[in-house]
């Protein structure tokens, strides 16, 4: 299983516990594809080989396949892994600590990269043996050379979570839109006002919030359309809701689709109603394509990428009546929506795949080199 990697690169091994579609997911798919090959060369470990993001990993990127092994054994097989990189990127929290772990069972481990994208105390709070996987974070944590989140406010609630001020927090823009829409308006959609969403079909989504907050609008607009973009395991919940509320022959589930942005269609109108995100990057997503947003006020993302509202509507979380009125707002108000298409791609600028893969570039070299965070 083990592979050698070319010697005159920084090696970069990235860790997960798969490749399904995911946020951190897709931003280490994009990393492993645009990562310049003079500087690096990326390798992948997977707790389990699977993922319908397999297809997208370069044909150049040595991936190991853990095969589902025991959470106690995982250090291990990583410290022999480890052993031939530069630089270890960890992403989820799981991996987080199996990579940190296998460090510590090594003479001359690489520097680790960890990464979180969520906020810690909505996942703490559902994580099983919570205490247990804090005090694990608690010890390992400062282990690593760099925690790489995608907006400060979750490096901070870490430090102050698990007391931990000097975690050496680094935040980089995640690399999610390949293009940015032309600033501008796009006109509505013809028919009547058009809805789409998109993400895993989990309850934190908040995919049945939306459901009820569509069948509420359709009371005064009949002709309204919405399409839910993933797939997961609250499908079928999701399916019997729609049917129960009457709204089934306005609702499209098609499921997953690898480029969403481009499904999205002109003259949509994008609508989050998750019951937390930690960055949210499918509504980087949606302002890259020039889409007024609606969207919860959850915690952490949505606030922050809609720049306090000043980018897309927020509106009230866990609310379906309120998530009701910002999309009637959103569909009979033109003026409103025109100004939030034109805010949307300036505001996704940064994220662009370009720059923000450079963004980890730098941080990569400062630590595989340095064992620091860049300035």
């Amino acid at each position: 299983m083990h592979e050698s990697f070319h010697r005159t690169r920084a090696r970069v091994l990235f860790v997960l516990p798969h490749l399904e579609a995911g946020g951190v997911e897709r931003i280490v798919a994009n990393l492993l594809a645009h990562l310049d090959r003079d500087r690096f060369a990326p390798g992948l470990v997977l707790f389990t080989r699977r993922g319908s993001l397999l297809a997208e990993v370069p044909a150049d990127v040595a991936i190991f396949d853990l095969e589902g092994r025991p959470a106690r054994r995982l250090p291990f097989t990583l410290a022999r892994l480890f052993a031939e990189a530069d630089l270890v990127y960890a992403g989820t929290n799981a991996a987080n600590l199996a990579s940190l772990a296998a460090c510590r069972l090594m003479r001359r481990p690489p520097p680790v990269v960890i990464s979180e994208h969520t906020p810690p105390a909505a996942y703490l709070g559902d994580a099983k043996m919570r205490p247990l996987r804090a005090m694990l974070m608690r010890w390992l944590y400062p282990g690593a050379a760099a925690l790489a989140v995608p907006v400060p406010e979750i490096g901070a609630e870490l430090r102050r979570l698990l007391d931990l001020p000097a975690l050496p927090v680094v935040a980089v823009p995640n690399p999610l839109v390949g293009s940015i829409a032309p600033v501008g308006p796009s006109g509505a959609a013809e028919g009547g006002p058009v809805f789409v969403s998109a993400g895993r079909l989990t309850r934190e989504k908040g995919f049945d919030i939306l459901i009820e907050a569509f069948a509420r609008l359709l009371r005064d607009q009949p002709l309204a359309r919405l399409t839910i973009f993933g797939d997961g395991p609250e499908r079928a919940a999701l399916e019997d809701l729609g049917r129960r509320l009457g709204v089934a022959s306005r609702l499209r589930m098609p499921g997953f689709v690898r480029d969403p942005v481009v499904s999205f269609g002109k003259g949509a109108i994008f609508v989050l109603a998750s019951r937390r995100e930690g960055f949210g990057n499918v509504l980087i997503e949606a302002l890259s394509a020039g889409l007024p947003v609606v969207a919860a006020d959850c915690p952490v993302g949505p606030r922050i990428i809609l720049d306090g509202g000043r980018c897309g509507l927020l509106v009230k979380p866990h609310d379906p009546e309120a998530l009701a009125q910002g999309m009637r707002r959103m569909a009979t108000e033109p003026s409103m929506a025109d100004a939030f298409r034109r805010a949307g791609p300036d505001r996704a600028a940064p994220f662009a795949i370009g720059p923000a893969v450079e963004a980890h570039a730098r941080l990569f070299e400062s630590v595989a080199r340095h064992r620091s965070v860049p300035a």
